[in-house]
């Protein structure tokens, strides 16, 4: 994420999104997670609690138990 805090708050956001909307999509979550450093990942986190009122790694868990239901 850049290290302007208003872009880099702009790019949690969207990225927080793209988490929300592709959350069948497990593998391209974890390249958005990979590259990633701890700090930036519990700022998208936060900032997903903060936009969708659940827990992003729960959010994930959940994705990855409906996957791999439907193998």
């Amino acid at each position: 994420m850049a290290s302007n805090p208003s872009t880099s708050h702009l790019d949690c956001q969207n990225e927080c999104r793209e988490i929300h909307e592709k959350k069948s999509q497990l593998g391209h979550l974890a390249r958005i997670l990979a590259r990633r450093t701890q700090l930036e990942r519990q700022q998208l986190c936060s900032t997903y609690t903060a936009m969708y009122g659940q827990d992003l790694v729960e959010h994930l868990q959940r994705a990855q138990a409906a996957g791999q239901r439907n193998e």
